[in-house]
């Protein structure tokens, strides 16, 4: 699911030819403490990165998945009520030239493999750095500030099918968020109906300890868990969390929650295809994870010497594929409005004995426009064979 929507993403980088690879790594679902009260939770971790070729690293983002089952409270009745739940825990770049636009579109990419009807939550809070270990030394490197971080996450998720809701807590209105980060807002008088809901998404009269999600290394439930009033409403805790010290005191947050609309297409493919392949237990993933957070990418030469360790360790551990991008040549004399070449996307399926492995081929148009030719691109996607039980 997620090798066809980042070939369908990737493959609008403009520009020179490039060859991303890219690494996920996933844990085995187990059972957690419930997101909120009532619920049987099960969750799963994962990190995915994006390499530039067999150089170094250049984008990763971090995940956490729930699935949440809450009984009914007739006991004649049994009904279960299942709900899916992604936390966008942490993105991060490193300084690399082939880095830019790559997070944007492994955001969308992940958003589109999901199925609908998943709610999806992010934290924006500006650090120097989340995965990669002292990036933000890399001059080349741009570091958000907290309002721009919040207007990336704003536009990014602009994009995406979905009912929204958005807040910077300690602005009451909508007009003012948008202006402190840097966003334009609507002319005066016009009618048509925003795509965001300003605040939050719960019942305002709900009780907070009952529908605030607790998230890993998630301010908004360190501050819930601080706050010793049981009898705390949602609409009561979103005003103190405006003055918590994650949020207040002069810094700028931004909390997104996004319930996904759009069925997605490659969802249904059944291409092998499979994001849960190459799961690990619990233990294996903490040392792969602590062995990535030990590499450093101050520069293009720590980064290709800690790309160079972390496949020495963790490759035979991460799932794996291939996106190979041709950018586009100027053609003055290029037609408007053209039908475009088309773009052509290979999937090699791992073979299984005795069989050869099939191809996949789809072919999908893209317009051209005055000054270009249509963009043609070339996508190979590598699953690996299965390690040996």
């Amino acid at each position: 699911m997620l090798a066809s929507c980042l070939k369908k993403y990737l493959s609008t980088l403009g520009g020179e030819t490039r060859t991303y690879k890219v690494y996920q790594l996933t844990k085995k679902a187990s059972s957690r403490e419930p997101l909120t009260a009532g619920d049987d939770t099960r969750e799963t971790q994962r990190l995915i990165l994006v390499a530039h070729g067999d150089e170094c690293f250049v984008s990763g983002l971090e995940i956490f998945e729930y699935t949440s089952v809450r009984r009914s409270d007739d006991s004649k009745d049994g009904k279960e009520t299942t709900r899916r739940t992604v936390y966008i825990s942490k993105i991060d770049t490193t300084g690399h030239a082939a880095a830019r636009g790559v997070t944007k579109r492994l955001v969308l990419a992940y958003l589109a493999s999901q199925p609908a009807g998943t709610t999806v939550h992010v934290f924006a809070r500006a650090q120097p750095q989340y995965l990669f270990a002292q990036s933000a030394k890399d001059a080349r490197k741009r570091v958000l500030s907290d309002r721009q971080l919040v207007k990336w996450w704003y536009q990014v998720l602009d994009g995406v099918d979905g009912t929204r809701f958005w807040s910077v807590p300690g602005v009451d209105d909508e007009l003012t968020a948008l202006l402190d980060i840097g966003q334009p807002r609507p002319p005066i008088g016009d009618s048509t109906p925003t795509r965001w809901h300003y605040g939050h998404a719960y019942k305002r009269d709900a009780l907070a300890q009952n529908v605030i999600p607790r998230f890993p290394d998630d301010s908004k439930a360190r501050f819930l868990a601080s706050v010793d009033q049981p009898d705390l409403t949602v609409d009561d805790y979103w005003t103190l969390l405006g003055y918590s010290e994650e949020c207040g005191a002069g810094k700028l947050t931004g909390i997104f929650v996004v319930e996904l609309k759009t069925k997605n297409e490659e969802n249904d493919a059944s291409d092998g295809d499979n994001d849960d392949d190459n799961a690990m237990e619990d233990d294996t993933y903490t040392h792969l994870w602590n062995e990535f957070m030990d590499l450093q990418f101050d520069s293009d030469a720590t980064n290709a010497s800690s790309w160079q360790k972390w496949k020495k360790a963790c490759l035979a551990h991460a799932r794996q594929f291939e996106v190979t991008t041709l950018g586009t040549s100027p053609d003055t004399n290029a037609p408007a409005g053209g039908s475009g070449a088309p773009v052509h996307v290979t999937t090699l399926a791992p073979k299984k004995k005795g069989d050869a492995a099939p191809i996949h081929t789809l072919t999908v148009k893209r317009p051209a426009n005055n000054h270009h030719d249509a963009e043609k691109t070339t996508i190979h996607v590598l699953t690996p064979k299965r390690r040996k039980q």
